[in-house]
């Protein structure tokens, strides 16, 4: 069994809830869209990015799997390095493809899932990336072995690490009984589905806040409302129209929305 480093006391200690994800899901446009937004104004690239330069440096070579808006990926790339880019959502795809040439990268942008790419169309790269991605989640020995193939000599996920809810924008901004998602850190699952022959060299948990800011409490009140209350209940309308009356802050002319995150980083070294 590989050695496990965590740096914080205890960081997968409450772990209790069944975490259920479709493996196969992708993110409507809506959601792609506040994804970008809230990561954005986030201090999400920064703080990940920071641990991520800390613990491997810049890269050269790096394959992306479900590569979303790249955030943190640009933070780990030497300018000029060979970028592949899987995004299934073709809003994020999208704007990875409108920025090829204006980052300084090599980058290829492939608009499919993981499920859907076969390991004969890739090449090995040096260095893989899953960040926020559902394969660790719902198929996560399957995932492994997957980017394992098509990696050289790093292998990193990023999973969510924190108690509270990580399906939806900003779900972790409300109460339970308002978001209405699963709660409970997944990590002791990956780690447990992983095996003693697949755990990690290294693992590291950072704390972020997501954050999004909205034009006026109705734009905010429209968001939560179509999101998190579909069926349009006018009792949860009440609700969540009070609880953003109280919580949401005011930042300049606009109201922000922050939820505090955790994220764990696992790396795999190869000789």
């Amino acid at each position: 069994m590989k050695p496990v480093i965590i740096t914080e006391q205890n960081p997968i200690a409450s772990v209790g809830l069944k975490l259920v994800v479709k493996g196969s899901q992708i993110w409507d446009d809506q959601q792609a869209a506040c994804y970008l937004k809230g990561i954005e104004q986030s201090d999400y690239a920064e703080k990940l990015g920071n641990t991520l330069l800390e613990s491997i440096g810049k890269q050269t070579q790096l394959l992306d799997i479900g590569a979303g808006a790249g955030t943190v990926s640009r933070r780990i790339l030497e300018n000029n390095a060979q970028w592949t880019a899987i995004e299934p959502n073709a809003f994020l795809a999208d704007y990875l493809t409108a920025h090829q040439s204006i980052w300084p990268f090599q980058l290829n942008v492939i608009q499919q899932s993981w499920q859907q790419t076969a390991t004969d169309d890739l090449a090995v790269h040096d260095a893989s990336l899953a960040a926020n991605t559902s394969g660790p989640l719902s198929e996560t020995r399957d995932f492994w072995h997957w980017q394992r193939q098509q990696t050289k000599r790093l292998m990193i996920w990023i999973v969510p690490a924190q108690s509270g809810p990580r399906g939806k924008c900003l779900s972790g901004f409300l109460p339970v009984s308002l978001h209405g998602e699963s709660t409970g850190s997944p990590v002791r699952e990956i780690l447990d589905a992983l095996g003693d022959n697949y755990q990690p060299d290294q693992l590291v948990t950072v704390d972020w806040t997501f954050q999004q800011s909205f034009a006026d409490f109705h734009s905010a009140n429209s968001y939560f409302q179509q999101v998190f209350n579909p069926a349009a209940d006018p009792e949860k309308a009440s609700a969540l129209t009070a609880y953003l009356t109280s919580k949401l802050q005011p930042n300049g002319d606009a109201l922000l929305a922050k939820a505090a995150k955790k994220s764990a980083v696992l790396i795999w070294t190869f000789n």
